[in-house]
């Protein structure tokens, strides 16, 4: 039996959508930082690059599946 290599992108994107949802939920998402780049706009990057990485970590570990079946 092989280990399966669905938790370290499963536990990477998890991460990802913390960070995003605090970055949102948090009253610093009206701070901008010292370049003037607004950090909303950062939580949504790391939402949808969360998001993104569980969706791939769910179909790597679709394809594993089928592998191991067939």
């Amino acid at each position: 039996m092989r280990k399966s290599t669905f938790w370290r992108p499963a536990i990477v994107a998890t991460a990802f959508l913390v960070l995003g949802l605090v970055s949102l939920l948090t009253p610093m998402r009206t701070v901008s930082t010292a370049r003037g780049f607004p950090t909303w706009i950062l939580g949504i990057i790391l939402l949808a690059g969360g998001v993104g990485l569980w969706i791939d970590a769910l179909i790597g570990r679709a394809r594993d599946r089928d592998r191991d079946r067939g």
